[in-house]
């Protein structure tokens, strides 16, 4: 199966605080979009209470173990074990991938099962309540790597691109 996680996280992992996101770079975000869009999308109960509306162009997947009023054009999935068969029949029978988007518990749960991370990776600290997983770095290559500068707050940022490593032991 091909899973994609998509995050931005701090020097220590930070991913949100009290449910939203701790860095709104617009590059980012317009990046966040670009690789998103066509694309299926998956998420936790909270990431997707946490946002504006459905976002256009993808088609929403939420991991969520208690019920919950949602639209109709959502797939929800009351077990993890329910989306990863979900997640292996769509791949096999589509070849595209999926992109995880959050949150912390669901980029935990997803990250053994994910061939690619596309991380933004900030050079700086923040408060959080929600932090990325630790991870084996030895486990992916670093494909492509990009330096940026937000114009806004002159915060430095890299975006990274993991690859797993099909041979790491």
């Amino acid at each position: 199966m091909n899973l994609v996680i998509i995050a931005c996280i701090g020097k220590n992992n930070e991913l949100g605080c009290n449910n939203d996101l701790i860095w709104k770079f617009r590059e980012d975000l317009q990046t966040f979009k670009k690789l998103t869009m066509g694309h299926q999308i998956v998420m936790g109960l909270n990431t997707y209470k946490s946002l504006p509306g459905l976002l256009p162009g993808r088609e929403h997947l939420v991991i969520a173990d208690q019920p919950f009023d949602y639209p109709s054009e959502i797939k929800v999935f009351s077990s993890l074990e329910s989306f990863l068969t979900y997640a292996r029949t769509y791949y096999s029978e589509t070849g595209k991938h999926i992109c995880v988007i959050g949150g912390g518990m669901i980029y935990k749960q997803l990250l053994p099962h994910s061939d690619k991370l596309i991380l933004t990776e900030v050079d700086a600290i923040s408060d959080a309540t929600i932090f990325f997983p630790n991870f084996t770095h030895q486990d992916f290559i670093i494909e492509k790597e990009e330096d940026f500068i937000d114009s806004t707050t002159g915060i430095k940022y890299k975006r990274k691109t993991y690859i797993r490593n099909k041979f790491s032991i």
